[in-house]
């Protein structure tokens, strides 16, 4: 049986998570997975939604599962807390797992492109009073709106 490859995302600039992303790392591989960021055919965060909201964004275009490891903060969107992670990577190994798949959006704004999974949140900045927005793909001509901000969320960020 092939080493599943795994990926590891979580906030580097906490020691407390750094130092349970090294021992997630050492567990990885003797539970039989190979750690490859850069081949990983699924990613594990360690953190809470942040971490999973910056993972989905990240890896958005490779269309790579994340299992999201809650290690406190906010955690709606984290699947398991990190004494299940064990039990989870067995389920991975023998394909008894359900993949949620989830809808993100892309916005453009000014040339600059940014996807979420959740939310995206325009809205009028400096002594502006007002902004004018023009939304694409939802008809045929473009829909104008002259607003201070919009909100627009995925079933995700609803």
């Amino acid at each position: 049986m092939k080493s599943l490859k795994a990926g590891i995302i979580f906030k580097r600039e906490d020691p407390l998570i750094a130092g349970t992303a090294r021992q997630v790392v050492r567990d990885l591989k003797k539970w039989g997975f190979k750690v490859d960021p850069a081949g990983a055919e699924f990613v594990i965060t360690l953190g809470g939604d942040g971490t999973v909201l910056r993972a989905a964004r990240m890896l958005a275009k490779r269309g790579i599962p994340i299992l999201g490891v809650y290690l406190g903060g906010i955690g709606f969107l984290t699947e398991i807390e990190l004494s299940e992670l064990k039990s989870a990577l067995e389920k991975i190994k023998s394909g008894k797992f359900k993949l949620d798949e989830r809808t993100m959006i892309e916005a453009r704004v000014g040339g600059r492109k940014v996807t979420a999974l959740n939310d995206v949140v325009i809205g009028k900045s400096g002594i502006s009073r007002v902004i004018k927005l023009s939304l694409h793909g939802i008809a045929r001509d473009p829909i104008g709106y002259t607003a201070d901000g919009m909100i627009f969320a995925t079933a995700t960020g609803s």
